[in-house]
């Protein structure tokens, strides 16, 4: 593995990075701006929402934008454009204009986080791939755990305007890296408009289907048209797309769990912004850690083992938080052993899928797109069941119900296979 491939892994992660820190920092401002600007959790939660829209609405782009620009113009355009959005954060103090600050926010790293993704595939030795996988995963699973103490930190020595201020000196940082070290990729990928209509119908047709039901026809109906019109993104193995809604409500889980939490040991619990950050620290370091450990170690040994372990980490963990969710200590271990499922899974089916697909830069676009969207949907449905009176048991009934569907998801992907 070459320096420069680490270094532009790093700059681009480091946006990544960036940018669900400040997504996971906001979810302790939540109840303060709800105060400050007179309105609601579903407003508020629009801030995190409207980020994850950004992305996702992007990402089915990525491919044909690299074929398009040159890659460093098309990073250096990543940099302004976050960097607009920090400063207009930074100047402005109206709830509507931050809210499309965070979308383009989320335009910039829907492009920063499958170029990195992209980066892996194209130049990754073979034997390297998990573990770079694994890398990239780490470089933006750091973020969920140290953006609420962030956000917490922030509000209690600082104002909110803050948490976006000190964030600007670490993108001069970035740029400096990405801009010697991040080679150009070649695409052949063109742009097929109609395809790329279908395909944000279809993503808003789910986020609006999880809000409001009798939207789920319009989602039937997109992908009927995207399935008539033979969409390359449809044309995928059953397995991989098993594996892919794997991966989905993996991030279904780290959003919402990222919202309830902290709102909850505020909201109920009466804990700091900065106190309530620290029960997700522990959990988010372990799910960092393991990462790229599971990636390495998936190279080595396949796959099965390690998502079916960290799958029932996740179903033990969502039994723990309902039975035992009124002392801080139990939240802590209850998180730390959902992250440790998250952390030992996530990587692990991500290298197992791509390894499946034949065109893995589209596999690539696809992963990326619609875990994004699942984010979008994890806030919604949450916000909705949360509701302003901080519902945790019903928000965990949900949970609880997709961890056994996971569990349903895996044996699709690795029945007709021995555990190995």
């Amino acid at each position: 593995m070459s320096k420069r491939l680490i270094l532009s892994l790093i700059s681009l992660g480091l946006i990544s990075f960036l940018s669900v820190l400040i997504e996971t920092s906001l979810n302790v401002t939540f109840k303060d701006l709800i105060k400050l600007y007179d309105t609601n959790i579903q407003k508020v939660s629009l801030l995190t929402s409207m980020f994850l829209l950004g992305i996702t609405l992007i990402m089915p782009l990525s491919t044909y934008l690299l074929n398009k620009f040159n890659t460093k113009k098309l990073f250096v355009f990543i940099n302004i454009l976050f960097l607009i959005s920090l400063l207009i954060c930074v100047v402005f103090d109206d709830l509507n204009i931050l809210i499309f600050a965070r979308f383009l926010q989320g335009l910039a790293a829907g492009i920063a986080l499958p170029l990195m993704f992209n980066i892996v595939i194209s130049q990754a030795p073979k034997q390297y791939l998990g573990f770079l996988i694994g890398f990239c995963v780490f470089l933006v699973a750091c973020a969920p755990g140290l953006g609420p103490i962030y956000g917490g930190f922030i509000l209690k020595y600082f104002e909110f305007k803050d948490i976006f201020l000190f964030l600007i000196p670490f993108m001069i940082i970035a740029f400096i890296l990405g801009i010697f070290n991040i080679n150009n990729l070649s695409s052949k990928a063109k742009l097929n408009i109609k395809e790329y209509i279908l395909i944000i119908f279809l993503i808003i047709s789910i986020i609006l289907s999880a809000k409001l039901i009798y939207f789920l026809p319009l989602v039937v109906l997109v992908i009927y048209l995207l399935i008539k019109s033979k969409s390359e993104i449809l044309i995928l193995d059953f397995r991989f797309l098993s594996g892919a809604f794997i991966v989905f409500l993996m991030q279904f889980f780290a959003l919402s769990y990222s919202l309830i939490l902290p709102n909850y040991l505020i909201g109920i619990i009466n804990l700091t912004s900065f106190d309530a950050s620290k029960v997700m620290l522990a959990g988010s370091i372990m799910a960092a850690i393991l990462a790229p450990i599971s990636g390495l170690l998936s190279d080595r040994f396949g796959s099965a083992k390690l998502v079916l372990l960290g799958v029932i980490f996740i179903i033990i963990s969502n039994i723990l938080f309902y039975y035992n969710h009124d002392d801080l200590f139990d939240l802590s271990i209850n998180y730390l052993i959902y992250a440790s499922g998250q952390g030992l899974a996530m990587s692990s089916i991500i290298s197992h899928i791509i390894k499946l697909a034949n065109d893995k830069t589209n596999a690539n676009t696809f992963i990326n797109t619609f875990q994004q969207c699942f984010g979008v949907i994890g806030v919604v449905v949450i916000s909705q069941v949360f509701k302003d009176s901080f519902e945790l048991l019903a928000s965990i009934k949900v949970l609880m119900f997709l961890s056994l569907i996971m569990l349903l998801l895996f044996c699709f992907v690795f029945f007709k296979r021995n555990l190995n």
